[in-house]
């Protein structure tokens, strides 16, 4: 039969087309391709292991491998400028600042722990947004993002797929047939920052009325005559006007003399200087609230369902729009001629911070309390992205978040951190079979939802629509965030684990990361992971021989890979990969693919970005356990020496306690009745005290300086723990030439609960230790790693050469036997000591910094310079 011309020419276009298609038969020239939409801005650098990861996969989909298991240690992502501010726990700092270790927040307002740290590279492009906030980064940098395009989800880009995808101003037609442009993308909200309660010399809703309406040198505030409400609620806090006077119109000045408000004013830096404190700034947030309610009732107001501050001071501008963001509000500044005229006329530029309220402040005056808390909120949106010349050096974070994000900027942008098997391998299975059903599951449903997410914006892209879009449609009818199907049958759903899987029958089920890193060590939480994939999981799909691939770091002996491992089945009927960072001959099990290590004799993963520095910095902060699970993928069994003694420094008796900079007394209190307990032998209180000093290497250490243990009844327990926080340590025997304790550490249960509030009382600056759902075992990983730094000593005794202390020796039995010594309540002092005294950096842990090369994730990502 013979084809017409249009016929010719489709059949001419359907060859063209399969012939670019079956460049992309492979999962690795399919990844190679896809890299710039999936990673945007980054080069594709690829490693041996690349190749082997994506052989296993693609066998998994032929089904020549039934059950595939993939032990790969983890990697690390994105890139901001060393100057860019950082709201954290302890104040705003320097991106460039950051270490291992330290606090930022999340989108959330709770702080998150900094687990990484790469080396610097050049942050080439600055991002400003409509909040007048500029974050300077590199072109890889991620940004989670809505799209006016598409307003249902909200999708992760880097800056160099913001520029190429198609700008970021779009035209919209108003009425009357005008034309506007609006900006494209908006960035998502974020909840109210969690400072701690700060000891403040004046209370914030008087020092936010003075700042208001106050003279800057004068302990008075200017107020209408009609305007009393805000007098009356500082007279119910104990500030008492003194004096008034009439001034002009209907104004009064009012005093509030000889209340030490001067010397306050002084000691803030304010007399005379106008601005908000520091400590004010951070503080909590019913503090903050305090503050913006008393500049509201003076220099403010309530009108169009915004609350606005009016002031002439930028410093103090800047400082509002700052307070209205740390309390979850999204501020607009607006400038403008200060108003007057006549005689009255200024050449100043007035400042107007106007925003929406989500929530209420304790104004004292009505006409400005809002009364409208859920109005419309215009979300803060990119309004240009500009390369920079000369650039600032910068690096990336890594948080121990699901989603990866966290705030930057003054203003409070929330940016993003960081893809072979959860992203790119499901897409890839579709362009061979588009009727392949898909179940993936991660620990957190946002985890798994982000993955779905961008397997879904690979789809939609224009690269992938011009090959495969005539054959993988997503049906209109299913396309969810957690579930979407294509017009063939084929389909992902994205649970967490423990979540939902009932009724779903899929061909292949990918569990990517089953536990979180924070909760492994948990036997309630690592369980539960157990029970969803024997229960749940291991049933789905059976009808269709479902196949399985899980792919996890090594964090517990008794994780799921250790589970699956234990399995009598496991080496008949599963396929294991094993890629310690470095190669140890006997772990490697692959049937299909070679490590090229066992030929080469070259130790490292990937030594051209991994080298030996890199790696001996990343095992110091992950300690000798992390290290053993994380990166060699052979977690040890509990109990196998979590605190191995080698590591404790004995403090020669000679040279007597050294200067003491710092003092921390941690208890850990016992049961009010032991009879509540249950046990015969019940726990008792105890107590241990550390000093940080100045070792003779110059670098801060810790040294204990009191250990003790007994069963006591609590009355006994808090005259106790009043008395011990009186003695001075070092000096002579304790005597004034020492020091006192500077904070007291009490975890939160039992008889500590009253502890803590009797130690309130009485003016103790003691604060709570609250472990979450991190249990015993959990806590002393997590201070395993500053331990092991060799900074830890114990006195030497006097009686016995070359031995601790007597007083020293219970902790240091109950740290050999942990964690199946009877009782471990001195280990417990010691753990949330060591972990408060790490967070804080008093003691601090290696981090990566200065290094030439960038640093890769284990997907072949490099990041450019």
């Amino acid at each position: 039969m013979q084809l017409n011309p249009r016929e010719l020419a489709e059949l001419a276009s359907a060859v063209e087309l399969e012939k670019k298609r079956r460049k992309y038969r492979s999962l690795v020239d399919f990844v190679r391709a896809a890299w710039p939409i999936m990673e945007g801005g980054t080069d594709y650098r690829h490693n041996w292991h690349i190749d082997i990861i994506s052989e296993h996969l693609e066998a998994l989909y032929r089904k020549e491998i039934q059950n595939l298991l993939m032990n790969i240690p983890p990697g690390c992502m994105k890139l901001c400028a060393d100057s860019t501010p950082v709201p954290t726990p302890i104040g705003y700092r320097n991106h460039g600042e950051l270490k291992v270790g330290d606090y930022v927040f999340g989108p959330d307002g709770k702080p998150t722990r900094i687990r990484a740290v790469t080396p610097k590279a050049p942050a080439d492009y600055a991002v400003s947004f409509s909040n007048g906030e500029v974050i300077q980064c590199n072109g890889e940098h991620l940004w989670t993002v809505y799209d006016r395009f598409n307003q249902r989800k909200a999708v992760t880009k880097s800056v160099n797929q913001l520029l190429a995808d198609g700008g970021l101003w779009q035209e919209e037609l108003q009425g009357g047939g005008k034309v506007t442009q609006r900006a494209r993308y908006t960035i998502p909200d974020h909840q109210e920052l969690e400072y701690t309660a700060k000891e403040l010399p004046i209370h914030p809703y008087f020092l936010g009325c003075w700042l208001g309406d106050g003279c800057s040198m004068k302990p008075s505030i200017t107020h209408s005559l009609d305007d009393t409400a805000h007098l009356e609620k500082l007279e119910g806090l104990g500030y008492v006007v003194t004096t008034s006077f009439f001034g002009s119109g209907n104004t009064k000045q009012s005093y509030f003399s000889h209340q030490g408000i001067i010397q306050n004013l002084r000691k803030l830096g304010v007399f005379g200087n106008k601005h908000i404190p520091k400590e004010y700034l951070n503080s909590s947030l019913s503090q903050r609230k305090e503050m913006l309610a008393g500049l509201i009732d003076t220099d403010g107001g309530y009108s169009n369902n915004k609350v606005k501050f009016y002031t002439t001071s930028a410093v103090l501008a800047d400082q509002v729009f700052e307070l209205m963001s740390s309390i979850g509000w999204r501020p607009f500044v607006n400038k403008h001629a200060a108003p007057g005229y006549g005689e009255y006329a200024s050449d100043k530029t007035a400042y107007t911070i106007s925003a929406t309220p989500n929530c209420d402040i304790p104004v004292a005056l009505e006409r400005k309390r809002p009364t409208k808390l859920d109005g419309v909120r215009r979300r803060v949106s990119i309004v240009s992205i500009e390369k920079v010349e000369n650039p600032e050096l910068g690096h990336c974070i890594n948080v121990e978040r699901d989603d990866g994000l966290y705030l930057v900027g003054k203003r409070i942008v929330v940016t993003h951190n960081s893809l072979l098997t959860s992203v790119a391998f499901p897409v890839w299975c579709w362009t061979q079979n588009p009727t392949t059903r898909f179940l993936t599951g991660s620990y957190g449903q946002d985890l798994a939802t982000r993955d779905a997410l961008r397997s879904r914006y690979l789809i939609e892209s224009s690269w992938f629509q011009e090959l495969w879009g005539n054959q993988i449609i997503i049906d209109s009818g299913q396309n969810q965030k957690t579930k979407y199907q294509n017009t063939s049958g084929g389909w992902r759903l994205a649970t967490s684990v423990g979540g939902r899987g009932t009724g779903e029958h899929p061909d292949i089920k990918l569990v990517d990361d089953p536990h979180n890193v924070k909760e492994a060590e948990s036997d309630t939480e690592r369980q539960g992971a157990l029970d969803w994939f024997d229960m749940t999981l291991s049933s789905r799909g059976v009808s269709r021989d479902a196949r399985t691939a899980v792919i996890m770091q090594r964090l517990h002996e008794r994780d799921l890979s250790g589970h699956i491992m234990a399995k009598p089945e496991f080496q008949s009927e599963w396929e294991h990969i094993c890629l310690p960072m470095t190669f140890e001959p006997h772990r490697y099990t692959s049937t299909i693919g070679k490590d090229p290590r066992a030929e080469t004799g070259e130790p490292l993963l990937w030594p051209n970005l991994f080298d030996e520095r890199k790696v001996r910095l990343l095992s110091q902060a992950l300690g000798e356990y992390g290290t053993a699970g994380q990166l060699q993928q052979r977690p040890a069994p509990p109990g196998g020496g979590i605190l191995r003694t080698k590591h404790i420094q004995l403090w020669p008796s000679s040279r007597g306690i050294p200067a003491i900079e710092y003092i921390l007394q941690s208890y850990d209190t016992a049961y009010k009745d032991p009879k509540k307990e249950g046990k015969t032998d019940p726990d008792p209180s105890a107590c241990t005290v550390y000093g940080i000093f100045t070792a003779p290497d110059n670098l801060p250490a810790i040294l204990l300086l009191d250990a003790w243990q007994e069963q006591i009844p609590y009355p006994v327990l808090r005259t106790r723990v009043l008395r011990d926080w009186k003695a001075f340590y070092g000096g002579n025997d304790r005597g004034r030439s020492g020091r006192r304790a500077d904070a007291i550490m009490v975890e939160e249960k039992s008889s500590g609960i009253s502890l803590i509030q009797d130690l309130n009382l009485a003016n103790v600056p003691v604060f709570a230790y609250n472990p979450g759902r991190a249990d015993k075992v959990a806590r002393a990983h997590m201070a395993a790693p500053l331990f092991e730094l060799d900074r830890f000593y114990v006195l030497e005794s006097t009686k016995r050469p070359n031995q601790a202390i007597s007083w020293a020796q219970p902790l240091i039995d109950q740290m050999e036997k942990f964690p199946n010594a009877q009782h471990d309540d001195l280990v417990d002092t010691f753990t949330q000591a060591i972990i408060y005294i790490k967070n804080q950096r008093l003691v601090e842990l290696p981090y990566f910094e200065n290094d030439e090369d960038n640093t890769v994730d284990y997907a072949g990502k490099k990041k450019k310079t």
